[in-house]
């Protein structure tokens, strides 16, 4: 998948009410995981808000330092 179309496929995973917050935080770590950048910087997003996440700064950093 072409990275300029995954950021809107994140964008409607993250704004589902049908998703739980779990399943769509599973579903961004799997793409960070597998290197995506994208999703790598919505995951340090996600863990310095506190967004479906625990907050933790330290793990923002990680994940934005890799984006």
């Amino acid at each position: 998948m072409k990275s300029s179309r995954l950021i809107p496929l994140i964008i409607c995973l993250m704004m589902l009410p049908s998703c739980t917050a779990e399943s769509r935080a599973s579903t961004i770590q799997q793409k960070a995981a597998q290197g995506d950048v994208h999703a790598e910087a919505v995951l340090g997003e996600m863990y310095a808000q506190g967004n479906d996440v625990p907050k933790d700064y330290r793990l923002a950093a990680k994940w934005w330092s890799k984006s």
